[in-house]
């Protein structure tokens, strides 16, 4: 059965451009999203957010990435669970931002965890509330795929320094900023191209099978 996900139960949904206008708003006024408004979050919004207007402007779309997400015909809506303090999610948020404007048939939600529990809950990472985390649905809203909360590379960084502790927090978040930098979207871009591409092939099989199933029947 697939997982379908009740998009009423949602908060404070944002398009990219309102959320980037959020995003804006937050820093002009010293706050951040969440429960929290410590001055270190405060500080990583306000560079999350120069990080952000800095992806925005330089990234560029891969051909064959561009090609699919223009192909797509269907309906689809994208949940993007964030906040805006997040240094993983200030280098995300323009990459999905920019694909789906690439496509009026994807709707993207932009929706923060602290508000949305319930449905973070949903997809943590090893038992944690990891962004972002973008989930992809099908027209009647049912999950076909999910990806977060970073590109493989950098979730490998993460998860090796964990088990060695050879860096400090901050050096392991710097470490994976610099790669952030040196991939150039590149690598979540082909990731979430793979991502679309299996949920096409997922989608093709279970027609071949209802169609051989009432071939049978018959």
């Amino acid at each position: 059965m697939k997982n379908v996900i009740d998009i009423s139960k949602i908060k404070n949904r944002y398009s990219y451009e309102e959320y980037m206008n959020l995003s804006e708003e937050l820093v002009e006024q010293k706050r951040t999203t969440g429960l929290s408004q410590s001055e270190s979050l405060i500080e990583y919004t306000k560079l999350n957010y120069f990080r952000m207007t800095r992806v925005d402007k330089t990234m560029v779309v891969k051909n064959d990435v561009k090609e699919l997400i223009e192909s797509i015909d269907e309906k689809k809506y994208w949940i993007l669970i964030t906040e805006a303090w997040c240094g993983d999610a200030a280098q995300i948020v323009p990459i999905i931002g920019r694909l789906a404007e690439l496509n009026k048939n994807i709707e993207l939600m932009i929706i923060l965890r602290d508000e949305n529990t319930e449905l973070m809950d949903k997809y943590l990472t090893n038992g944690a509330r990891s962004i972002p985390m973008l989930i992809s649905l099908n027209k009647n809203f049912e999950e076909e795929w999910h990806w977060g909360p970073r590109p493989r590379p950098a979730q490998a960084m993460v998860i090796e320094n964990k088990e060695t502790q050879a860096l400090s927090f901050d050096e392991i978040k710097k470490q994976v900023q610099l790669w952030y930098a040196e991939d150039k979207t590149n690598t979540t871009q082909l990731e979430i191209l793979k991502k679309i591409n299996q949920a096409a092939f997922n989608s093709l099989s279970e027609s071949i099978k209802e169609i051989k199933s009432k071939t049978v029947e018959a």
